[in-house]
């Protein structure tokens, strides 16, 4: 039975969820498959949960015949031998991909996408929704053509509704579409524009949030041209900026510059400049996890001294990701699709010189993109990209 390992994230700082969950491992463990998982500060699952599961916690994976992560994993760390499971993205083939999938490749070890664990008609069967982004995104837009309405403000978002009232997301996109067309066309009420909206984050929720709004036909602009909005803005676009690390906080010391690594590792020596754009935004969508010790990026007293100044615009706050809550129940869906596969991965013959002769079900040998440091057949394509230049 091959040992199956659970790595910690380290390609995304803000990457919270697991592709295993410890109810999950109870299964596999109940089925004599031995799981390890490397400890983590920032899974949303603890690692007591793992323990009491039955999994054992150790940094050493190297003696894992099977090895599970979400992000892809730095080059230096791939194991010879080992079959990694993870998004990789190899599909799309973008360069830093194939390095990953050349190292594989060298290696001697095995790539699976779970991108690529399809149906015989091509649906994914194992994902991570962005559903908290899809909903949190058009409920704030809800919300806001309400506070409108309640200032008899007539918008075309009023047409929205809440994303469980359309059939699926294409539908909801499809409506934001004609909003979106009807705004361009007809404009805004003069008293709302221009309508300006700040996404803060830019992870995996955020992508989402993006999706919703570029359906709207927002215009992107810089967060620094928030402030100079007022001046040249049309009543014929709705506008949106997307807020990273530098743009949220600075550094106490104003004499110090704006260091990402800095921040991470001393976040007591920054503060929130959210409230410089808040004035100058009409909604704003939080996607970012917080956790104690870093500023908040939108502090209660903030938004108090703007209120009574009266020279705040923004009606909505969308707080999607400030909890574990969205990243439990993605990992929990995720970790349920695929725990059948980790079990076929733990009973299969990994050290078998072809895939035919595995015993891998055709899902995943169709989702193999490399089998012993041989590229597969479907994704031989990429031979030429592994070449050295």
């Amino acid at each position: 039975m091959n040992r199956v390992g659970l790595r910690r994230e380290d390609k995304d700082r803000w990457e919270r969820r697991a592709p295993l969950v410890p109810r999950d491992v109870v299964d596999l463990v109940a089925e004599d498959i031995t799981v390890f998982v490397q400890p983590s500060l920032m899974r949303a699952f603890g690692d007591e949960a793992y323990a009491t599961a039955g999994a054992a916690l150790r940094e050493d994976l190297s003696d894992c015949e099977v090895i599970l992560g979400i992000g892809e994993i730095p080059l230096d760390y791939v194991e010879p031998g080992a079959t990694y499971l993870l998004f990789s993205h190899t599909p799309k083939t973008r360069a830093p991909n194939r390095a990953l999938v050349k190292r594989i490749v060298e290696c001697g070890a095995t790539l699976i996408d779970y991108e690529l664990i399809t149906s015989e008609d091509n649906k994914r069967l194992v994902f991570l929704g962005r559903h908290a982004g899809y909903s949190g995104a058009i409920e704030t837009l809800v919300a806001l053509a309400q506070k409108y309405e309640t200032a008899a403000i007539r918008s075309p978002l009023a047409r929205l509704e809440p994303l469980h009232n359309y059939r699926d997301l294409d539908e909801a996109l499809s409506v934001l579409a004609e909003i979106g067309e009807e705004i361009r066309q007809d404009g805004l009420d003069e008293r709302i524009a221009p309508l300006a909206v700040a996404v803060l984050g830019y992870g995996h929720v955020s992508e989402a949030v993006q999706q919703v709004l570029n359906a709207l036909g927002v215009e992107w602009i810089d967060p620094a041209q928030l402030t100079r909005l007022e001046a040249n803005a049309s009543r014929h676009a709705i506008y949106a900026a997307l807020f990273k690390e530098e743009h949220m906080v600075a550094p106490i010391d104003s004499m110090r510059p704006f260091a990402l690594s800095e921040f991470y590792d001393h976040p007591e020596r920054f503060h929130s400049v959210v409230a410089t754009y808040l004035p100058h935004t009409s909604a704003v969508i939080t996607t970012y996890f917080w956790e104690p010790g870093f500023p908040g990026y939108v502090p209660d007293q903030t938004l108090a001294e703007l209120a009574a100044s009266y020279c705040m615009p923004m009606h909505v706050i969308g707080d999607i990701t400030s909890d574990t809550g969205v990243c439990v129940d993605a990992s929990r869906h995720f970790s349920h699709a695929l725990r059948p596969f980790v079990t076929a991965l733990a009973q299969a013959r990994l050290d078998a010189l072809s895939l035919d002769q595995s015993g891998l079900p055709r899902i995943l040998q169709r989702a193999c993109i490399v089998w012993r440091g041989q590229l597969s057949e479907r994704f031989d394509y990429l031979q030429s990209s592994l070449l050295p230049e």
